[in-house]
């Protein structure tokens, strides 16, 4: 399940009037209308490294034609998810001007999309060294290390996106994420809370998050999020581990209608004689 795409769209008037002023028209302005960019980001396949990011467009100072073509054009490959495409345009524009934060931050994006994350992180590495203070990039960078399991680096740099831009609703739901994998779970649930992302549907993640409300003691949620598990088709596993979480906030007849309709699946028999 894909996360709808989202545009930030700038105020085009506030814009008209600086690009008047500035002289960059031409380039400027048609890349902040056209893409302060939302790259669609799987939640049910984080191992997929494909990347939700708030790209906001960052002042650039890339001045060559040839090298402007090359950037927009990498980036609206980006948007339509022509990922080799945009990795092509978005080298071509870095090969003229490898000092550039944002050209660096969106060649990551790149990479990662196409699964080269080594080189991705590099790339997001060298856009906060050019710029310290490039929220997306770090954003970045701690999601690309979340889903490479880098916990401990994921959640330094998704703190820093936050200090940047407290408001960024998905360095929150990240860094929540990382918390719930490292079983931090007041943590976890604090910034889920706050990023106000809409949960994914990845029976993984909800048994994640059913053991941490449990943990704490706040059965009301973990009994929403059992609810939702026990109308999903699971694996056997999976099944038996909501059934005794169930059991756990003492929702006794779920559970055992959960048991009850593995139990007539053949196949899960000798399963169900081990428990």
């Amino acid at each position: 399940m894909k996360c709808n795409e989202r545009a930030v769209m700038t105020g085009t008037t506030h814009w008209e009037r600086a690009a008047q002023r500035t002289g960059y028209f031409p380039f400027t302005f048609r890349l902040i209308v056209l893409c302060i960019l939302v790259v669609g980001f799987s939640f049910e396949s984080p191992a997929a490294g494909h990347l939700l990011a708030d790209a906001g467009w960052q002042s650039s100072t890339i001045e060559s034609s040839s090298a402007d073509d090359a950037f927009q054009r990498g980036l609206i490959a980006l948007k339509e998810d022509r990922f080799e495409t945009a990795l092509a345009e978005l080298t071509t524009a870095e090969s003229k001007h490898p000092f550039d934060a944002a050209v660096r931050n969106f060649r990551g994006i790149a990479l990662a999309r196409v699964g080269r994350n080594v080189e991705a992180g590099s790339e997001y590495h060298a856009a906060i060294r050019l710029d310290p203070r490039m929220e997306d990039a770090y954003r970045n960078l701690g999601f690309l290390e979340w889903t490479e399991h880098q916990f401990e680096s994921a959640s330094v740099n998704l703190e820093h996106a936050i200090e940047l831009s407290p408001g960024d609703s998905f360095a929150h739901y990240y860094l929540g994420r990382v918390q719930l994998d490292t079983r931090r779970y007041a943590r976890a649930f604090q910034e889920l809370e706050r990023s106000q992302v809409p949960w994914p549907g990845d029976p993984v993640f909800l048994i994640e998050a059913a053991e941490g409300y449990t943990a704490l003691g706040r059965q009301p949620e973990a009994r929403n999020v059992l609810h939702r598990l026990a109308t999903m088709t699971l694996n056997d596993a999976p099944s038996l581990h909501v059934a005794s979480l169930l059991l756990a906030v003492h929702e006794n007849d779920e559970a055992t209608d959960l048991l009850q309709k593995l139990n007539r699946q053949p196949a899960l028999s000798s399963l169900m004689g081990s428990i």
